[in-house]
């Protein structure tokens, strides 16, 4: 009875320090995410993420997103329901949202465009929209909403909802030297079960091994694929029930380019064996 005691004591206490460690990795998440935030917000010269590029990409027969990602992930995404929802993480010239409405119509998903550049009516309305539709801008502005002179890191996830789909061809995940945040804030986006298409994820670091590790200990994802080709390299992952975790990087240096080189390595803390991380939801 005593020892029942004891070890029903013992289990309480360990349940109090594990939820004081959830609820300190939480606030300093939210802190990390401030700060940050509040870095991109006031810096006068943006040059350090890189021009990511008004870039046309289309869902199309033989374009960028049958090719940087494959077939089978743009077959997916014609699947989305008027009911879902699709996030497009630099959408440039709009011109995948412009093929998904014009193939789909009605039946098309609600679609977030996330892009750096300033937006004028001719990208937002594509002409492959107009030509078939009596009133496009109309029907457009009732499936597309871009937000355009912003970055996904700055995006705040309360105030444009989850998605069941989120696509980056070549965008964020290949330019940002955030790209543990941008993998956080991809998670904090996504629905359960929800797939991240994205093409273009090199990070360059010192190994294969260190690469690989940081990426396997990673929470609230599941790895579908993660495969490097002539076309360039594949990760495909599904968000899972699991609260989010994310080990921080740091950069060891970078080598200017469409896109940049980033070299990472995982940053540990220095006051601890556990790694710096983004925790959440």
């Amino acid at each position: 009875m005593v020892m029942q005691f004891f070890l029903l004591l013992f289990l309480v206490i360990s349940g109090f320090q594990s939820l004081e460690a959830a609820v300190v990795e939480c606030i300093e998440t939210a802190q990390r995410i401030a700060s940050l935030r509040d870095s991109l917000e006031n810096a006068s010269d943006h040059s350090f993420f890189m021009d990511r590029g008004l870039v046309t990409r289309s869902l199309g027969n033989n374009t960028s997103f049958k090719t940087l990602l494959k077939p089978e992930s743009v077959s997916e995404l014609f699947e989305l329901g008027s009911d879902q929802r699709w996030l497009n993480v630099g959408g440039g010239a709009l011109q995948a949202e412009a093929d998904m409405i014009a193939k789909k119509g009605d039946e098309s998903p609600q679609i977030v465009s996330i892009n750096i550049h300033k937006l004028d009516p001719a990208y937002v309305w594509p002409k492959s929209i107009q030509g078939f539709m009596k009133e496009p801008r109309k029907f457009v502005r009732q499936k597309l909403v871009v937000l355009d002179q912003t970055y996904i890191e700055k995006v705040d996830p309360e105030d444009i909802g989850k998605f069941h789909a989120i696509t980056d061809v070549l965008s964020s995940v290949a330019y940002s030297p955030h790209l543990d945040f941008v993998l956080y804030q991809f998670g904090q986006l996504a629905e359960a079960n929800a797939k991240i298409y994205i093409s273009g994820f090199n990070p360059n670091f010192p190994n294969r091994r260190l690469r690989d590790a940081w990426l396997e200990k990673i929470r609230g994802f599941k790895i579908l694929e993660d495969n490097k080709d002539q076309k360039g390299v594949r990760l495909i992952l599904q968000r899972t029930s699991e609260h989010m975790y994310v080990p921080t990087l740091r950069i060891l240096d970078v080598q200017v380019g469409k896109p940049p080189v980033f070299r990472f390595v995982e940053y540990e803390n220095q006051d601890g064996p556990i790694p710096t991380m983004y925790v959440g939801h």
